[in-house]
Order: structure tokens, then sequence, then C-alpha cells
């Protein structure tokens, strides 16, 4: 209970204990807040004295933080933006990070499914992001490479061409009119 009365105080002393805590944990915003109300409430030279080396070091670490998570905001990685979570867990950024890499999962599986052109590429995109940007796209192109492979397979018209559609496109559109070109 005293030490809750205690943390709760605005007072120089308990300011300088946060400044080093939130320091120590690295969540140098909050270390900056208390930084700031310290060096207004502090009247006692020796402690500011004492203080004054983490002024430096909070700016430094919230340069170099902004400066990382701005680097992996223009690199559009998730690389960038899991070094910036794995170097500042706690840091200012956490939530926009975390959000950013989410996104950024979602439009490299959009791009890895439009280099491979396949429908399980397209359905694998569709099935990890269901509500995804991009899935109207995704079956577009699924129904698009299904009638390719169903006009191929009909122009060809051999029972070669029609079986390998129906293998290879088990769910296809137009399954029911192969069987039927078979029969």
């Amino acid at each position: 209970v005293e030490i809750e009365k205690f943390l709760e105080t605005v007072d120089p002393e308990v300011e300088a204990i946060r400044i080093k805590s939130y320091y120590a944990i690295g969540d140098f915003s909050k270390a900056k807040i208390s930084m700031d109300l310290f060096l207004r409430l502090s009247k006692n030279k020796e402690l500011t004295e004492e203080m004054l080396p983490y002024i430096v070091l909070i700016d430094d670490k919230i340069r170099e933080e902004n400066d990382l998570f701005q680097f992996a905001k223009n690199e559009k990685s998730v690389t960038g933006f899991k070094k910036y979570l794995e170097k500042y867990p706690n840091g200012r950024f956490l939530h926009e990070a975390k959000r950013l890499l989410e996104n950024q999962y979602e439009v490299d599986a959009w791009e890895l499914a439009q280099q491979t052109a396949t429908i399980p590429a397209y359905t694998e995109y569709m099935v990890a992001y269901p509500k995804g940007g991009h899935v109207d796209t995704a079956r577009e192109a699924i129904a698009a490479l299904d009638y390719e492979a169903y006009t191929e397979a009909t122009t060809e018209n051999t029972q070669v061409s029609l079986n390998y559609y129906l293998e290879n496109y088990p769910v296809g559109a137009y399954r029911d009119d192969v069987e039927a070109k078979l029969t």
C-alpha cells in the first residue's frame, strides 16, 4: 500500500525511478514523458545532474526507434517490421508496426499468387486472407485459368485432353460439359 501511494505521487524522486525503469524496459516514450515531468519538478541539483545522461540516452533511443520504424515503412518488408518489433517490443509504434506487418504478409501472399499464377496459389491466398483486398481478383483469375484449360481441352477434343482437364481441375466449372463430351 505504501509503495502504491509512493508511486502515485508526483515527485522528482519518483519520476527519476520511473525514468530508469522505463529506460530499462525499452519504453523510451514513457521515459521521455517522465523526464519532462522530472525536469519541471526537480529542484535537487544532485538528482538533476544524476539524471542528465538519461536525457541524451533517451533522445538517442527515441531517434533510433523512429529511424528504424521509418526505414521499415519505406522498405515495406516483413523483415523490416519484424526487426522493429524485435528491437522495440514496447515501442511507440508497436500497434502500427503490427498492423503494417499483417498487411505486408497479405501483400506478399498476393504477389506470390500473382507470380505463380496458378489455381492452387490463388486458392491459398483466399484461404489465408478470406477478407483480403484481392479475393475477388483471385476468384476471377481462377475462373479465367479454368476457362483457359477448358478451352484448350475442348479445342483439342481428345480423350487425353478432356481427361487432363478432369484430373487437373477437380472443381472446375466445366466438368459436366467435359464429362458429357467423354461419353
